[in-house]
Parts: C-alpha cells; structure tokens; sequence
C-alpha cells in the first residue's frame, strides 16, 4: 500500500534562512515544478530571529572583496565559487526586491548590514510572505528520520517521525543546519541523514562561543566589557590575535574578541585535543611593553609621590588597578618611586600581556555557529551531492563557517539560492 503522505518535484528539508531561501529560488528557477519546504518544529526561522541579538545581521560589505578570506572548512573554496554566483550585490537585491531596506551599521568599522528596522522578524515575514506568494507548500512540525534514494528511478523517499506517511521526491535540498542552539531545532539530525549515502563528515565543534577560564580578574571583573588586544597561544606559539571587546564573567571570558578568536581555539581544544592553551591580554591595545616603559618613566619623573594604583587609574577602569597590583603582591599605598625595576617589569608585562589559561569553550548552547559539517570536497559548485544525483546542500550543514559579522548569514542566503537552482 502507498503511504505516501504526498508527492513533490523538490523538497527542502530544513526551515531556516538557507531553507526558506532554497525553496523560494526553486521556485523562481522552476516554476512548472511543486516545491515543499520541510521544517520539524512548529515555526520556521527560530534562529533566524535571534541572530544579531534580534536585529538580524543579514551581511557584511567586506562580502565585496574576497569573501573567501572570511570563511574556513573543507568547503572553503567551494564558498568563494558559490559568492561569485550569488554574491553581495545579489544579497541585497534579493531582499529589496522582497521589500526589506538594508542599511550598514553606522558604529564601528565592523561593516555589518542590518534590516533598517533593527528587527530579524522583518527579515522572517519577508521570506515568509514570498515562500506564500510563489507557492511554496510550507509543512512544519514534521521530522525527517531517514531518507532512501531509488537510483533507478532517481527518485528520494522521506522516512517521517512519528508516521507511518512518507514523502517522496525528485529532488531533496538538505538545509538543516549546524548544531547550535539545539533547543532552536539545530541538533546535527541531518548529518546523520547523509552519512548512509557515504557522505564524510567533519567533526563538527562549536564556533563563535565563550572561553572557559577561571581567574584572579574574571572574579573580580564579572560583567565588566573592555576593549583589549588579544593574543592566543597553544603550546606557547601565538596562533591567533586581534583586538576588540572582552567581557570577563564568572566561568572566563567572552566578547567579540574572544569569539572571533574561538573557532582557532574549539579546534584545539575540541578537535586536536590541546589542552595547553592560552590568551594573553594587553589592557593597552596598540601598544607593547616599550611604549608602556616609556610612559610609565615619565610619571615616575614627573610624579613620583603618587600611588601607583592612582596613575593606572587615569587610563584603567573599575577596579582593574587594584586587582592587578594585588595579583603582584604590590600594596595600594606603594608609590611609583617606591617600585624596583624588576617589579616594575612584571607591572608592565601584566599589563600588556596578562596570561589566562583556557580550559574549554562553552557548549552548543552558546555557540554562535557550527564549524564541521558534510566534506566541502564531495559537494560540486552546483551544490549537488558528487555521490548522490538529486541530492543538494545549503547552508550550515555544510562544512563552511564564517567569521562572525554576517557572513554565515550570507552563506545561508547564497548557498540556498544556488542550491535551489537545482543546476
């Protein structure tokens, strides 16, 4: 007996950005054929509307020139190719022609693009509205378990859960997403969906997520946001730096700097097996031990009968001082004349370099972006599986990731629209 829940031409097997984006460019490069966007839970887009801290961070204008330096995995180069097909420009026009004004963000020169509204569920009701208008059947709080290929026919059975139905295919579009925020629907089902067609996959390891690092600072400092340098170290040899935002909490260290410097880090420590990790922070970003030297020389000349915990206080916040120079064993009353050479050193060197072990990242919880995924190399440019006819990827599922500033958005957008090309 059949029990197929229904036919269609193409079906997307995920609800999110690169999904919704897939499903509508499927249907405006095949309008003769029935499309199904496929999603488990009730609604479509729960992480969409969480990204950019709710304001949906859609782009980035770096995605102009070289894209491919700002992304990492196995698919690195099948990105570059996929951005010359649907590229910055495209991104744009695509959601102006769905009615969505974008503008770049006028603070900072991080160049991220943004909904003028500031809302993500600006972004949502516009593909929402136009997977509607296309026709697009959109069927939700309904799981794929399994997936079987008739190479005969060529054609794609879904295996549902909870059903004795199915859904059969001619074509499939796999956008399920990462791991992040499982709780959102992402939990890496559909790696184990590809996996019986002989498909490898990247471990994949958390991205864009906080350190685990107890210290002397953190404990004091909890929730305090600085801008610092930040140099990473594995085994003593620096792999990693930048300078940016660093927010100390009760279990180690988190911020833009910190993020954009942890999918290094969750490789280390997640997929490598590192355990001698670390970062050094400069609470002087620009500047090294030298300049410090000098300036510090200065005052000791020019006030030499002021506390040292008053001279750092003109240029360090909170109560940062004071917890630095208890760390050295230096009394707040201890004036800058008062120093040795060699404590000084070791001042300046805290200063400029704080050492911090890391012990680990944080969890799927509070990472941003899944690093791993399908192989990049078993993928054509096309997005079509090299080892199953008929069978398409986009999105996070895929081993590529981006720094954080819009670009894994972008992915999402480019690859889904690629992949519903169905070329």
């Amino acid at each position: 007996m059949d029990t197929s829940l229904k036919h269609f031409d193409i079906v997307v097997i995920g609800g999110g950005a690169a999904g919704m984006v897939a499903a509508i460019s499927a249907r405006t490069h095949h309008p003769d054929k029935t499309v199904a966007l496929v999603e488990k839970s009730s609604e479509l887009g729960r992480k969409l509307l969480v990204s950019g801290a709710g304001r949906c961070n859609l782009t980035n204008l770096q995605l102009e020139d070289k894209p491919e330096q700002f992304f990492e995995g196995t698919g690195k180069d099948l990105a570059k190719k996929i951005f010359k097909c649907f590229d910055y420009n495209n991104i744009v026009s695509f959601f102006s022609d769905l009615g969505v004004r974008l503008a770049p963000e006028k603070k900072g020169e991080q160049n991220k693009v943004f909904p003028v509204t500031q809302q993500a569920k600006t972004v949502l009701n516009a593909l929402e509205a136009e997977l509607a208008h296309q026709g697009v059947s959109v069927l939700t709080n309904i799981e794929v378990i399994n997936i079987q290929h008739n190479k005969k026919a060529n054609t794609f059975r879904l295996q549902l859960k909870k059903s004795d139905e199915s859904i059969s295919a001619k074509h499939v579009i796999l956008t399920t997403g990462g791991q992040t925020y499982p709780i959102l629907g992402s939990d890496g089902a559909g790696y184990e969906i590809v996996k019986v067609f002989g498909h490898k996959i990247i471990a994949p390891i958390v991205s864009a997520v906080p350190f685990e690092a107890k210290n002397a600072l953190s404990q004091v400092l909890q929730g305090v946001k600085m801008e610092l340098g930040v140099k990473l170290f594995s085994k003593e040899k620096l792999i990693a730096e930048n300078i940016g935002d660093v927010i100390f909490t009760k279990y180690g260290l988190s911020g833009s700097a910190i993020l954009e410097l942890s999918r290094v880090a969750s490789v280390e420590l997640n997929r490598n097996g590192v355990r001698d990790l670390m970062v050094k922070l400069n609470f002087y970003p620009g500047e090294n031990m030298a300049d410090l030297k000098k300036w510090f020389e200065k005052m000791l000349k020019s006030r030499p009968n002021k506390t040292v915990v008053d001279i750092l206080r003109g240029s360090l916040p909170f109560n940062l001082p004071g917890t630095i120079l208890k760390f050295l064993d230096i009394s707040l009353e201890t004036k800058v004349s008062e120093l040795t050479k060699q404590k000084i050193d070791a001042l300046l060197e805290s200063l400029t370099a704080f050492e911090i072990k890391i012990t680990a990242t944080r969890g799927w919880d509070e990472a941003e972006f899944t690093a791993g995924g399908v192989d990049g190399s078993e993928i054509k440019v096309t997005l079509e599986s090299k080892k199953v006819p008929g069978l398409y990827f986009a999105g996070e599922v895929i081993d590529v990731d981006g720094a954080i500033g819009g670009f894994n958005l972008s992915w999402a957008w480019s690859s889904g629209f690629v992949a519903g090309k169905l070329e």
